[in-house]
C-alpha cells in the first residue's frame, strides 16, 4: 500500500507525542526521609534530566536436533543515570553521600575506623523513587517505580574561574527490577474540543402581537389650560403711563 501522509498525520494527531521535557522525578519513604526530610518535594524541581530505565534479556544456546534455540535468560536491568542542578550549599551532593554512608560507612565525617557495609534492607529505597511522563496538558501518563534503589555513582564537580556555569551533578542509580503504570489520559489537544450545540430551528416568521390592547397603561392626568392674555389692553396701558410720565417732566 502506497505511503498516506494523511494517515500519517492522523496517527500523530490521534494519539499525540510524547515530548522528553514533559517528566517529573521524585524521592520519598526510607531512608531518605531520615537523611533529607524535604528532598522529594526540593529535588523534583532541579533533576534536568534523567534515563528511562531499560533492560536487556540475554539469551542461552540450547541444543537438542539441528539448529539451537535462542533461550531467554534472566532479565539484567541497566542502570539509570540523572543531572541535578546544585544548590548554593551543595545541599544535593550531601545528601546523596549521607544515602551512600549508609552502604559504606560514616568514615566521610571522620570516624576513621567506620568502614562497616550497611544492611541492604536499610540502605534501599523500596518503592519511592518515581519517573513520571506527561502529556501536553499536565495528565500523568505514564510512571515507573524503581524497587530497591540506591546511588552506586555521584559524579565528580568541578570549578573554574574561566566561566560562571551553573553546578550540575551526575548521579547514577541501581536498583533490583522496576515495575511501570501506564495511566488512561484525556484525548489529545486536537481533539479536546467543545462539542458543538445541537442546532435548533427557530421560526422565520414571528406572529402579530397587538401590544397596546394586550399590557394595560396608566391614564396620564390633563394639562390644565394656560388663561389668554388680551395683548391690546396691556399696551393701552402703557400708553397712558407714558402721557403721564410727560406731564410730570415739563
Amino acid at each position: 500500500m502506497a505511503f498516506n501522509i494523511n494517515d500519517f498525520t492522523t496517527e500523530l494527531s490521534k494519539n499525540g507525542l510524547a515530548k522528553t521535557s514533559n517528566f517529573k522525578v521524585v524521592m520519598s519513604g526510607d531512608p531518605l526521609k531520615d537523611i533529607f526530610p524535604d528532598a522529594g518535594r526540593d529535588f523534583s524541581f532541579r533533576i534536568e534530566s534523567v534515563d528511562f530505565p531499560g533492560r536487556s534479556i540475554p539469551s542461552l544456546d540450547y541444543k537438542d536436533y539441528g539448529a539451537p534455540y535462542k533461550i531467554g535468560g534472566l532479565a539484567n536491568y541497566i542502570e539509570i543515570t540523572f543531572v541535578i542542578i546544585c544548590s548554593s550549599d551543595l545541599r544535593e551532593r550531601e545528601f546523596f553521600m549521607r544515602w551512600q554512608d549508609l552502604i559504606t560507612g560514616n568514615h566521610r565525617q571522620g570516624k576513621k575506623r567506620d568502614f562497616d557495609i550497611g544492611y541492604y534492607d536499610e540502605y534501599v529505597c523500596k518503592k519511592g523513587f518515581e519517573i513520571s511522563q506527561y502529556d501536553d496538558i499536565g495528565n500523568e501518563t505514564y510512571k515507573i517505580s524503581l524497587i530497591d534503589s540506591y546511588p552506586t555513582l555521584i559524579g565528580a564537580l568541578s570549578g573554574s574561574w574561566a566561566t560562571t556555569d551553573i553546578q550540575k551533578m551526575t548521579v547514577t542509580m541501581s536498583y533490583r527490577y522496576f515495575e511501570e503504570k501506564s495511566i488512561p489520559s484525556l484525548p489529545s489537544s486536537s481533539s479536546n474540543r467543545i462539542p458543538k450545540l445541537p442546532k435548533v430551528n427557530l421560526p422565520t416568521k414571528f406572529p402579530d402581537i397587538d401590544i397596546a390592547s394586550k399590557v394595560p397603561f396608566p391614564k396620564l392626568p390633563k394639562i390644565p389650560q394656560i388663561p389668554k392674555v388680551n395683548l391690546p389692553r396691556i399696551e393701552n396701558a402703557k400708553n397712558e403711563i407714558s402721557k403721564v410720565k410727560n406731564v410730570f417732566n415739563r
